[in-house]
């Protein structure tokens, strides 16, 4: 009797941290419905860290890089805007925070943490539905070899 609730038993889970964002995108569309949902600030701050990698992605002939997120995971440290500042104007944000960053190469494959520093704004996109575009200053800048993905863990 003890081995079995030993087996079946289950640890209480740990609530997640609600600064660590999935890197999976809900669906866009609603079945039922045929309406599109309207994303939160963090999937709106998704879109835009992955325009910014993929227009960094293969600057060159000679060194064609793809940057992607590898990991499940996103890390925000700060989310800054979101306040609209006049009518009809487009909402500005801004995020900070940490990724799994992967490189793909023609022949091989790397994997680094990296720190970005996104500002993002809402936009219409040209078929007029609701998009995000990532504006200056975006930055992305590689840590230490052996980074963790949340700054409070030991190195």
């Amino acid at each position: 009797m003890q081995k079995k609730e030993a087996f079946f038993g289950r640890e209480p889970t740990t609530p997640r941290d609600p600064n660590l964002i999935s890197t999976k995108i809900p669906r866009m569309v609603k079945r039922s419905e045929g309406k599109l949902n309207e994303l939160g600030r963090d999937h709106k701050m998704l879109c835009a860290l992955r325009k910014a990698l993929a227009s960094r992605s293969g600057l060159t002939e000679t060194q064609c890089a793809r940057y992607y997120i590898s990991g499940a995971d996103v890390y925000v440290t700060h989310r800054g805007g979101g306040v609209q500042t006049k009518e009809g104007e487009p909402t500005t944000y801004t995020a900070r925070g940490r990724f799994k960053l992967g490189v793909a190469h023609s022949d091989c494959c790397m994997y680094r943490m990296a720190e970005f520093n996104v500002t993002y704004k809402d936009t219409l996109d040209d078929r007029g539905l609701p998009d995000v575009a990532f504006v200056d200053p975006t930055t992305i800048d590689l840590l230490p070899k052996g980074a963790s993905l949340t700054p409070s863990q030991a190195q």
